[in-house]
């Protein structure tokens, strides 16, 4: 009885200590056809990360954070976030200055329905979803960066286009509302393979 307890307790022991969450970057949506220019309303919209939990178990993310290293932006992902088993969480840009029209709503859900909306997913479709207003993606090279809530970096990828002189930021023309669903001459990167070391770091 006595080695049992015991068993039972290094087993469980063993299985926090072991346990981790394995969450890497999927997709960076960081250039679409509509305005980008940072002194315009409703700038960078569109414009989102991905990240994908590829293992069997839930994955608590609270405290975790997405950094671009230039320009150097930082977003804390919010306590209590959580990514369902082999499931994505999409984190969506917005310019908190502009007034989207949503009072009285629940912010997040209205820019998930607008989100769906822009690039004609459907609604029930089961993903977790935010709006951060953080981390605005440049269009030109740079590093984007997602750490754990101990620092630890899980995982980074390079991205954008590398221009000889061109503002961080590109303006794009003006698009009415029945066109802006068109979503032509976007960039954005995605991972088709996903390699982990046992502490869930990714590799390459």
């Amino acid at each position: 009885m006595k080695q049992t307890i015991i068993i039972s307790i290094f087993i469980a022991i063993c299985s926090l200590l072991c346990a981790t969450d394995y969450v890497a970057i999927t997709e960076i949506m960081y250039d679409t056809p509509l305005e980008e220019d940072p002194n315009e309303d409703g700038h960078n919209e569109g414009e989102f990360i991905e990240l994908y939990n590829a293992h069997e178990d839930e994955a608590d993310i609270s405290g975790w954070s997405i950094e671009t290293i230039n320009p150097q932006q930082h977003f804390r992902i919010p306590d209590g976030t959580r990514i369902a088993p082999q499931s994505t969480l999409v984190l969506g840009y917005y310019d908190s200055d502009f007034n989207w029209g949503f009072e009285g709503l629940n912010e997040q859900e209205a820019f998930k329905e607008y989100f769906c909306w822009l690039y004609n997913i459907d609604y029930s479709d089961k993903f977790a979803f935010i709006y951060q207003d953080s981390v605005a993606l440049p269009n030109d090279t740079t590093i984007l960066v997602l750490k754990d809530n101990t620092g630890l970096t899980r995982d980074s990828a390079v991205f954008g286009i590398q221009f000889e002189e061109s503002p961080q930021y590109a303006p794009n023309d003006d698009i009415d509302d029945d066109d802006i669903r068109n979503l032509e001459n976007v960039f954005s990167i995605q991972r088709t393979r996903i390699n982990f070391n046992t502490s869930g770091t990714t590799m390459y």
